[in-house]
């Protein structure tokens, strides 16, 4: 499980740093960096916490599943945006509050970078 939830968490990690990119600098790709950081902020979580978003997460990549017959991580860019949409706008706010939480992340990790850390 923990390599599905490498993959996912990655690959939502891309998706939400691709839908803020303008094509400036600090926010092209690769998304490395941004990923690590949230791992890393992920593993400094309580273990309660954690854990919580842990099973959230594989859940929302899961649930696409049913509609495209793929993992979130198998999925092409525009299948993703599109769960990450339906996710950010469901009736069910865990679900709500899961992408902004990832996206707060991917936020500040993007905006924290520098150009010497690009190098």
């Amino acid at each position: 499980m923990a390599g599905y939830f490498e993959n996912t968490v990655t690959a939502l990690v891309s998706e939400l740093a691709a839908m803020q990119s303008d094509s400036q600098d600090p926010f092209s790709p690769p998304y490395g960096d941004v990923s690590g950081f949230v791992f890393e902020q992920l593993k400094r979580m309580p273990w309660f916490l954690g854990s919580a978003i842990t099973v959230a997460t594989c859940v929302f990549g899961a649930s696409g599943l049913w509609r495209d017959g793929r993992f979130f991580s198998k999925k092409q860019p525009p299948q993703r945006m599109r769960q990450v949409e339906i996710w950010k706008r469901s009736k069910f706010k865990v679900c709500r509050d899961l992408m902004k939480f990832y996206a707060a992340l991917v936020a500040l990790a993007l905006y924290s970078r520098s150009t010497a850390n690009l190098a």
